[in-house]
């Protein structure tokens, strides 16, 4: 009777241990479980996070992740002639992180002239080189927009004063502007700017007008007036 009690008392134990081992098991699978929906729970969180921020990305920003922009005067090259030519395009890098745009427009323009110097056709040319800083006023980088400029120009022709001596000057000056640009979601984008600034270095007024140097009236002066609304471009 006693072995029976004994045998039954160990038989309980077992049976309570077994239970606890069992219990401890489901309680360790169970906090593993509930920590993998945790991390599961986190990354759905994160990737809906990001999709938002793309998403308010290019709403507020037309060029979304695009970066670089190339822009052509296509009615120049339109309207060249045999003895006339002028070609226009501008380089753009778009920050839209501040809203900035850096352009390096560039200008070239040249002209035969029928008149002779020393038995041949002369020619008249200007050719620029420019660096702008644009800085957008809006929320995003399109819209309205304020300017900096630098320009190095080069002018070649006949100089006024005899007629006869064929020369070249290089000019650097700087400026301010405004301008609008309106850019799509696609990529393309066009605008239109208004520059005025002035030469600090070179010689002005040195070559004939009007009737000779054509290549050479724009950018004789001392002054430097800009206006651009024929350019459209593309951002990649």
């Amino acid at each position: 009777m006693t072995y029976s009690l004994f045998d039954s008392s160990c038989a309980r134990a077992m049976a309570l241990c077994v239970l606890l081992i069992s219990h401890s098991g489901l309680c360790i699978a169970s906090t593993a479980s509930d920590q993998k929906l945790d991390r599961m729970e986190n990354k759905i969180d994160t990737l809906v996070q990001e999709s938002h921020v793309r998403q308010s990305i290019d709403i507020a920003q037309p060029l979304a992740d695009r970066k670089h922009g190339v822009e052509l005067n296509l009615f120049r090259i339109l309207a060249w002639e045999n003895d006339s030519r002028s070609f226009s395009a501008t380089y753009s890098y778009f920050d839209t992180r501040r809203n900035v745009e850096w352009a390096i427009p560039v200008f070239y323009q040249w002209s035969d002239d029928e008149e002779s110097y020393e038995g041949e056709a002369f020619t008249s040319s200007t050719a620029n080189i420019d660096l702008h800083y644009r800085r957008y006023l809006g929320h995003r980088l399109d819209g309205l927009y304020l300017s900096g400029f630098s320009r190095i120009t080069r002018v070649a022709g006949l100089e006024e004063e005899d007629g006869e001596t064929q020369s070249s000057e290089v000019k650097f000056g700087i400026g301010v502007g405004v301008g609008w640009r309106k850019i799509s979601h696609n990529g393309l984008y066009w605008g239109t700017s208004l520059s005025f600034g002035r030469y600090l270095t070179g010689e002005s007024d040195i070559y004939e007008s009007p009737d000779h140097n054509v290549g050479a009236s724009i950018d004789d002066a001392e002054y430097i007036i800009d206006v651009e609304f024929l350019k459209f471009g593309y951002s990649f």
